[in-house]
């Protein structure tokens, strides 16, 4: 898993998710789009359970439907 952060954006590089996900900061919150394009939010203080929330709804697209991760 590769996460990081440029600039105001924390990037989540997991291969579950088959994809990057950007998370940009704004305020007191991380906000990304979620998998069913809605928009997701998370506490900018607990950047690891917002990594692990995008995992599981990334993730669980692919595991729920019986895919391979």
């Amino acid at each position: 898993m590769l996460n990081y952060r440029r600039d105001d954006t924390l990037v989540v590089n997991d291969p579950y998710l088959r994809q990057q996900v950007e998370i940009s900061a704004y305020g007191h919150w991380y906000r990304w789009t979620g998998p069913t394009g809605e928009p997701q939010h998370g506490d900018i203080h607990a950047p690891g359970a917002t990594v692990d929330t995008i995992i599981r709804q990334y993730a669980g697209l692919h595991v729920d439907s019986g895919g391979t991760p």
